[in-house]
């Protein structure tokens, strides 16, 4: 309580000025924390990059130059592996699981809401070889697959229906394409029935699975086969080479010698994804320290009128024995009582505005746009990093003053 009173303090004798100046202070803390926590968070997808995929996990095309065309592909020139080698390559006992995705890109409806969603037909395999954590439901199984089922994305459940837990709801889809040529084309619907709601993958997942939200099972029109196939496999401990030159063979064995797969480097692409938002990250730091530099200064403008209005008191401590260094700490604390309580202010401010502000940037800035607002999520230990430098601040600003008042002549300010 006492140290809630001696900070009241510091608000009677200029009350205006102080709150005015604390809540400059509030502002520049909550614009430094939403900043410092966009740096903080791209280091973490940084490392997460180096760890969240073991050495056992791979991604595969498979091709052969035998055509005369070149390689075997589908309409837009990428390699397409028969969705059997997944199945065939399991069998072997150097594979854990492997499972196909045909990628796609589709208009979904419900309730009257579309989107343009990047979804994929998927084999219930899929969760054998890269963990999805459902919120509702399950991943269709082996018996469901020639069903019209499917399993979307936390985020795309909320946009279609406001909610997560939308098992038994329809979507319905046509395919989408941004060529000119074909968008006037007419193509027919299909109605798929939820049966899992699944968590979104976190950034380095979502960026290696192209940012994948919506899965399904066959589509009846089988439009799906013009997007490339992919081949995702998770390998017995260490033994991943081998399961690579099992997969060649059958490479070879359904296209003929010239074949040969093409693993997909998960690092590189990952990094290609950071890259955008590491090129600011020197930008975001520098933004950070100049809003708490800014607000900083009114401190130290209230911390010295603080020390001339407390002269006369100032003195009289001095007079009865109060040595230096006791005055010095004192203003030091006030110092500190403001920082902190503006500092805590800051912190609410940007916990209430920061999904507003990191929807808007990653809507508005082409560097950001492979990134989502919900991936920029205020992290503790941003947090505590700006908490600290504002207490930091406290100290470094108010030294000026603290030294002003430990070295005022008590003869002076009694005469005063």
């Amino acid at each position: 309580m006492s140290i809630f009173r001696k900070g009241l303090y510091l608000f009677k004798k200029d009350s205006v000025r102080t709150i005015l100046t604390v809540s400059q202070f509030a502002l520049g803390i909550a614009v430094a924390l939403i900043v410092v926590n966009i740096s903080v968070s791209l280091s973490r997808f940084t490392l997460e990059a180096q760890t969240y995929f073991n050495p056992d996990f791979g991604i595969y095309t498979a091709s052969s130059n035998t055509s005369l065309l070149g390689p075997i592909t589908n309409s837009y020139g990428r390699p397409l592996p028969p969705p059997q080698f997944a199945d065939q390559i399991s069998l072997d006992s150097s594979v854990i699981a492997a499972t196909n995705l045909l990628r796609d890109n589709k208009k979904s409806t419900a309730n009257g809401i579309s989107y343009i969603t990047i979804t994929h037909q998927g084999i219930s395999t899929l969760p054998e070889v890269i963990p999805i954590k459902f919120l509702h439901g399950s991943y269709f199984s082996e018996d469901e697959e020639n069903n019209q089922v499917a399993v979307i994305s936390e985020s795309l459940a909320r946009a279609l229906f406001g909610q997560t837990n939308v098992i038994g709801k329809k979507i319905m889809t046509e395919k989408y394409t941004y060529t000119p040529f074909y968008s006037s084309m007419k193509y027919p619907q299909i109605e798929y029935t939820i049966v899992g709601v699944y968590q979104d993958f976190p950034f380095i997942a979502r960026q290696v699975l192209d940012k994948i939200n919506f899965i399904h099972t066959k589509a009846e029109d089988n439009t799906i086969i013009q997007s490339a196939g992919t081949i995702y496999l998770k390998a017995q401990k260490d033994r991943l080479v081998e399961a690579e030159k099992v997969l060649e063979k059958l490479a070879k064995d359904y296209y003929g010698e010239e074949a040969k797969i093409q693993p997909i480097n998960i690092k590189e692409k990952i990094s290609y994804s950071l890259a955008r938002g590491l090129s600011l990250k020197n930008h975001f730091n520098l933004i950070a320290i100049f809003a708490v530099i800014v607000s900083s200064i009114g401190i130290l403008s209230v911390m010295v009128a603080f020390v001339a209005d407390r002269a006369k008191e100032i003195g009289v401590k001095r007079a009865l024995g109060a040595s230096k260094t006791t005055i010095f700490l004192e203003i030091i604390m006030n110092t500190l009582y403001l920082t902190s309580f503006g500092a805590i202010i800051g912190i609410l401010i940007a916990l209430l505005t920061s999904p507003i502000l990191y929807a808007e940037l990653t809507d508005s800035i082409s560097q950001l746009q492979t990134f989502s607002s919900t991936d920029f999520a205020l992290l503790p230990s941003s947090i505590l990093i700006v908490f600290l430098a504002a207490c930091l601040i406290g100290v470094v600003f108010g030294i000026y003053p603290a030294l002003l008042a430990a070295n005022l002549p008590p003869s002076e300010a009694l005469r005063e």
